[in-house]
């Protein structure tokens, strides 16, 4: 029988900091290599406490959350992660309103969810309104989601025309001054309504695993997305 070879020093200190870890006030005056590898740990820790989260950096950039996610929701509602970036979610409790002020307090450009059994549609509504940023957004095995934000009476959601086609009737000939001026309100007003109802930024959508999602709703996901560039859908 071969024996372990025992444990570093910095490692039974890591292990220490996270089992006391609603002990610790702060990180400051450790070594910056140490606190991301204690911050690491203890983000995919199965610990229960929510402490950790006060004690993330403000300039942090990627983040994964396993647990938590309510107090980190209202956590960030008040004092925000103006550098976050990319955020990986698997919990089951998450809810649309968790979601929606994530998406206020983070500039996210990719945003993971996954098992997430409490998100619906209006999720979506949350993306629209507050997701600025964002390129990426994959909502997998959320078993409320079925695409039927996305069916229906478009104007909800977009212009009925493509965007490319929008953009072409800047082009028009204009006869005189007033029907110049006329052209010109309505254009900006289709180019306005589409900017606000369409999903401008994403470029990837990932709805693996969701098993209520309907074909018959995804039929306008050309227009709703017009800039999507990789779509992955799967019941399995």
């Amino acid at each position: 029988m071969v024996a372990k070879s025992p444990s570093s020093l910095l490692e039974l200190c890591i292990k220490f900091v996270i089992d006391n870890i609603d002990s610790v006030e702060t990180f400051e005056g450790i070594d910056s290599t140490i606190k991301q590898t204690l911050l690491s740990r203890l983000n995919r820790s199965t610990c229960s406490s929510s402490n950790f989260v006060k004690l993330l950096d403000r300039d942090t950039t990627e983040l994964v959350i396993d647990h938590n996610i309510t107090f980190f929701s209202d956590y960030i509602s008040t004092h925000p992660f103006p550098m976050l970036t990319s955020l990986r979610i698997t919990d089951s409790i998450l809810t649309d309103n968790d979601v929606d002020k994530i998406l206020r307090s983070c500039p996210l450009v990719s945003l993971q969810i996954k098992k997430a059994h409490m998100i619906s549609e209006n999720v979506f509504n949350s993306v629209k309104e507050n997701g600025r940023f964002l390129l990426k957004l994959s909502l997998t095995e959320c078993i409320g989601i079925n695409g039927s934000a996305f069916h229906g009476n478009l104007k909800d959601w977009g212009n009925k025309k493509p965007v490319n086609n929008t953009k072409k009737s800047s082009n028009l000939p204009r006869n005189n001054n007033n029907n110049s001026n006329n052209n010109s309100n309505n254009n900006n007003n289709s180019n306005n309504n589409s900017n606000n109802n369409t999903f401008q930024t994403l470029i990837s959508l990932n709805l693996n695993g969701c098993k209520g999602i309907v074909a018959a709703n995804l039929v306008h996901l050309d227009q709703i997305f017009p800039n999507l560039q990789e779509l992955e859908i799967s019941k399995i």
